[in-house]
């Protein structure tokens, strides 16, 4: 039994350590990000894991959702979502159909009109979605899985990190 858990120990250090190592490779490139991006001019934002910031439309409301303050994500995005705007239309829905079984209907229909321009909304309702398939479950298909990878694609050529990242992962 000893010998095993040191046979399986010595595995796992000896496994891991090529990882440890920088790669010569690895350097280049974060020398290279260095250059081009001075730690001078990052965000000292505490916000920087947002994409969010204090002033923008769509901050408080979204910060109700993640502080679980649903009234107040509704009360700053209902506005918005008045006015036709795809994501504060796609957070509506979300905080409607986790707060109430009876809105339901009222949440698939801002996820379907948010979906025909904003991406995550289409992934939404894509049929590989989980959500899509408690809530909605005869609405789910890959026929919105293929609007979000052409709104990916469309937003990727414009540098979109997220946007490059969801369209080679859909």
């Amino acid at each position: 039994m000893k010998k095993g858990l040191f046979v399986l120990l010595i595995i796992l250090i000896s496994g891991c350590s090529e990882y440890t190592e920088p790669q010569e490779s690895d350097i280049s490139v974060f020398e290279q990000f260095l250059s081009e991006n001075p730690i001078s001019t990052i965000s000292p934002s505490i916000d920087i894991a947002s994409i969010y910031q204090p002033g923008d439309s769509l901050f408080e409301g979204v910060l109700g959702i993640q502080r679980t303050q649903l009234d107040i994500a509704e009360k700053e995005l209902t506005p918005l979502a008045k006015k036709r705007h795809p994501e504060a239309m796609f957070w509506l829905a979300k905080v409607i159909y986790r707060s109430g079984i009876n809105d339901k209907y009222k949440a698939l229909k801002l996820l379907k009109s948010a979906a025909q321009s904003y991406p995550y909304a289409a992934m939404a309702l894509s049929s590989n979605d989980e959500q899509c398939q408690m809530y909605f479950p005869n609405e789910c298909s890959d026929q919105w899985t293929e609007k979000a990878q052409e709104l990916f694609a469309q937003q990727a050529k414009t540098g979109d990190v997220r946007a490059i990242y969801y369209s080679n992962q859909i």
